[in-house]
């Protein structure tokens, strides 16, 4: 499979039909890492290393320079080593933006956004080693000796939405990043369909889905000159064409980005060669929601007395977490239940709050 995907790495839409293929099958999808990867896919284990050459602004000279210029670095080298064995020639803020969002330098323990917030910095030792081959050897000697110590001030890592987004942008495909996952406490309170249970219903079903964009094409219609969107949608069980229309397309274009987990509604509609959903509005709700604006409550489970020290704990948590969920608790003793909704008191119903909720009494 590896020795398939090298043969069509210029080929993006080929590649993410055989990534989606190796999932199937039970092979991992490794990110491209500096130190690992060679030019086009190569298997590791029971898996497949990303390809350098599969990263977009990298030429065949920028490649050839990288696995060159690696060979010198050991696992304790620095992003700063390594850029100074580069050709200045063959890497440009174009090529070093692709590596970062790719996550290909992740081997050097920055986040993303540090290495983007100090790209200029970055820039400035590339290929310090090679400008001046008569450089004297105690200049070199300092040169060297700057670079191994070197470091940056760390910035707060991207979101997830983001990294997606960059990872799509650099290789056409979110390899480590999946912007659905951190919606899955939400997900499980909503109803919605999988790419792989679609495929299987039949033409003319409405359905909900749960699901990222990976790409997008605007269009204008040769009929009647209106717009119209193709979009590629992905989860973790598939890849799934869409269609939405003009006035659809109007209505929640500026939701439609990369990498955006979003909930989607629309009809199924299928031949004997594809499938496609054509986004629309049914019984009136939005066809298209973004998962960041979709609330659910915050569900406590009381199954004990609690104590004025426990309530005092919530309160303080809730307030850390302000937000637009509300918060239900749920009472049970002795077989008898009774439900609360705390509605004027609304929290941001994140995997922190629950995480800080649960040592002091259960969540749902």
């Amino acid at each position: 499979m590896a020795a398939l995907m090298s043969t069509e790495i210029n080929l993006s839409d080929k590649i993410v039909a055989n990534i989606i293929e190796c999932k199937e099958m039970g092979i991992k999808i490794l990110p491209p890492d500096i130190r690992e990867s060679g030019s086009g896919f190569t298997p590791t284990d029971n898996a497949i290393r990303f390809g350098l050459s599969a990263i977009k602004n990298l030429g065949d000279n920028t490649v050839n320079s990288i696995t060159k210029s690696r060979e010198n670095l050991d696992e304790s080298s620095n992003i700063f080593e390594f850029l100074s064995l580069m050709d200045s020639r063959k890497m440009n803020k174009k090529s070093l933006e692709s590596l970062l969002k790719s996550g290909c330098l992740d081997c050097f323990g920055h986040t993303r956004s540090t290495l983007f917030n100090n790209m200029e910095l970055l820039l400035e030792y590339v290929g310090q080693n090679n400008k001046d081959k008569n450089i004297k050897q105690e200049t070199l000697f300092q040169l060297n000796e700057l670079v191994t110590t070197l470091s940056l001030e760390e910035s707060k890592e991207w979101s997830p939405y983001d990294l997606s987004k960059y990872e799509i942008e650099a290789l056409g495909y979110s390899v480590k990043v999946n912007p659905l996952e951190i919606h899955q406490h939400k997900l499980s309170q909503i109803n919605y369909k999988k790419i792989s249970d679609i495929k299987l219903m039949s033409e003319k079903t409405v359905v909900t889905l749960a699901a990222f964009i990976s790409s997008i094409n605007i269009k204008t219609s040769k009929k009647n000159s209106k717009k119209y969107a193709l979009i590629n949608l992905e989860d973790s069980t598939g890849v799934l064409e869409a269609i939405i229309f003009n006035d659809e397309l109007e209505k929640y274009e500026s939701k439609l980005t990369i990498g955006m987990p979003l909930l989607l509604t629309g009809t199924i509609e299928r031949n004997e060669e594809n499938i496609k959903l054509i986004i629309n509005s049914f019984n009136g709700g939005d066809s298209v929601q973004t998962l960041d604006d979709i609330t659910v409550p915050l569900k406590i489970n009381i199954e004990k007395d609690i104590s004025i020290e426990q309530v005092g704990s919530l309160k303080n948590i809730f307030n850390k977490y302000p937000g637009r969920s509300p918060i239900e608790i749920m009472f049970r003793d002795n077989g008898l239940k009774a439900k609360i909704s705390i509605k004027d008191f609304k929290v941001d119903n994140c995997k922190d709050l629950r995480d800080e909720v649960s040592k002091t009494v259960d969540i749902n």
